[in-house]
């Protein structure tokens, strides 16, 4: 066993280093997540924006002729659809980051 052999050091040691090379590059990991979250979130916002100004500057300029309760319900769907994008995107991340490891 650890106590009759003295090895309670050793063990420690050896606990803590790989303890800390889980914590690493699980760090990693979660910064690469919220970092991708970010991304997407900015773009999904500035395309958001973009369709939202159009619509209503097409509108306005008599180019389109856009009802009201179309428009609320594209962009309640389009927000609806970015979020689902996201999501899928991230699991998929997720999923293939959990496949790959390789364990030393």
């Amino acid at each position: 066993t650890i106590r009759s052999n003295d090895a309670i050091e050793y063990f420690q040691k050896k606990f803590s280093k790989l303890h800390d090379a889980h914590s690493r590059s699980f760090f990693a990991f979660i910064a690469c997540e919220r970092w991708l979250g970010f991304r997407m979130d900015t773009i999904m916002a500035v395309f958001t924006a973009i369709v939202s100004f159009a619509a209503v500057i097409m509108n306005d300029k008599d180019m389109i002729r856009i009802d009201p309760g179309v428009l609320g319900l594209t962009l309640s769907l389009l927000l609806q659809l970015s979020m689902l994008f996201q999501y899928m995107i991230r699991q998929v991340s997720v999923r293939h980051i959990h496949t790959d490891i390789v364990y030393n």
